[in-house]
């Protein structure tokens, strides 16, 4: 598997072309365009190492490096920049497993660089047999965000086939459909959410599959600030496969993008996870099918965009506590 790289950069070209470098000797790339974006790419992606300019236009670099430290202390960090200031080298040196590099840098140079930070090749070493590996842990790893008790409970009640659920309830917003609730709280099935996302003891997790990139950071900060475990992915594929690697409590479903529909990972997510995954759709689409197809399918809620966030975290926060 490549290892993964994350460059935060403001400067598109620089982006662009450091970029094209790295995939060009064998790694994954994943670009940021600021901090703010690089922390939510960091969180969802899970990268080997950050790559990140220091003096950008949002999200200073140094800030984003002290966030990710809260996560991964173990995290490779390159800090690249143009401009010479006093206290920058010991500013770096601080944060530990991390180094400096100044513009204009040689291109051999910094791949060579990046290849000693993650160990000299491009490709992730395999786990030995008894499960150890030199590999850097990756960002999820340190976080601790395995599957948990890795059970799957059902949260059906008794005669009630798993997946089935309650007809809609028609909201008064006429672009938001949502069910009512069908759960006393202290049911025993599902803990009751906190106004801030929190549960006895943990985060609820949310994957969030939008192919918009610019709807899906934003509904990332968003959930991220109301107290969520929050992972976006770009399209379906990437959102079926993280969705089998961590279990989310709860989709939420953009309908139309690249590699397959919202409908397609909604299908594939409850037969290869969870029966009962409570999902939640967006489109931007007006065609009355698609509310007729969640609603087929047991959809938590549906929302035409632009919807209004307070009715999405509503629709969020009554599904963690049915």
């Amino acid at each position: 598997m490549k290892k993964k790289i994350l460059v935060v950069e403001d400067d598109s070209k620089t982006a662009k072309a450091l970029s094209l470098r790295l995939k060009t000797a064998g790694y994954e790339v994943l670009i940021a365009n600021d901090g703010n974006e690089g922390l939510i790419l960091a969180k969802s992606y899970s990268p080997d190492l950050v790559v990140t300019d220091i003096y950008m236009a949002v999200g200073m670099g140094f800030a984003l490096a002290y966030r990710l430290r809260e996560f991964a202390p173990a995290l490779p960090i390159l800090f690249i920049t143009g401009a010479r200031r006093a206290g920058v080298m010991e500013m770096v040196e601080n944060f530990g497993a991390a180094r400096l590099m100044e513009k204009p840098y040689n291109p051999q140079q910094m791949l060579t660089t990046v290849a000693e930070m993650l160990g000299g090749n491009p490709e992730s070493p395999k786990e030995s047999l008894n499960g150890n590996s030199s590999a850097q842990p990756s960002l999820g790893q340190q976080m601790g965000e395995g599957r948990g008790e890795g059970v799957l409970v059902s949260t059906a009640k008794p005669g009630e086939r798993p997946g089935v659920r309650p007809s809609f309830q028609r909201s008064r917003n006429p672009r938001a459909t949502s069910f009512p609730d069908s759960a006393a709280p202290g049911d025993g099935r599902t803990p009751v959410a906190t106004a801030s996302g929190a549960l006895k003891g943990r985060r609820k997790k949310i994957l969030l599959v939008e192919d918009d990139r610019k709807i899906g950071l934003s509904l990332t900060l968003r959930l991220h600030s109301a107290g969520y475990n929050v992972q976006l992915a770009v399209d379906a594929m990437m959102g079926v496969n993280m969705a089998v690697k961590d279990a989310p409590d709860l989709l939420i479903l953009d309908i139309s993008m690249p590699a397959g529909d919202g409908f397609q990972v909604a299908e594939r997510v409850r037969h290869l996870v969870c029966e009962t995954m409570p999902i939640i759709f967006l489109t931007a689409s007006k065609q009355p099918a698609f509310r007729a197809k969640a609603q087929l399918m047991g959809a938590t809620a549906f929302f035409e965009k632009p919807y209004k966030s307070p009715e999405l975290l509503a629709a969020i926060s009554a599904a963690f506590a049915q």
